[in-house]
């Protein structure tokens, strides 16, 4: 497996998703986690999940309130989580 970026902030109000998706190499992975899920409604994030697999922590999802994730992303769970951060070669943290 390639990088696991960890995105904890919203596109809407940082710039860390655009950084990320500058970043990320061909079979990198995204996990979106904390206020990294409010980019469920963003467009960046429809892009990079035509091109990487991204996923969503469901109990961050349901915390605030999002509804009807993107068809295109999957969501896990801790263990899930735990698992695509030991498979990582690298896992990076954006905040």
């Amino acid at each position: 497996m390639a990088n696991l970026h960890l995105l904890r902030s919203s596109g809407f109000t940082h710039m860390k998703l655009q950084q990320c998706q500058t970043a990320l190499l061909e079979d990198d992975l995204v996990l979106l986690i904390d206020d990294g899920v409010y980019n469920l409604k963003h467009p960046i994030v429809e892009q990079l999940a035509s091109k990487h697999q991204v996923y969503a922590l469901t109990d961050h999802v349901s915390a605030r309130g999002i509804v009807a994730p993107l068809p295109n992303v999957t969501l896990c769970d801790y263990e899930q989580f735990v698992s695509l951060t030991l498979a990582a070669d690298k896992v990076i943290t954006w905040q």
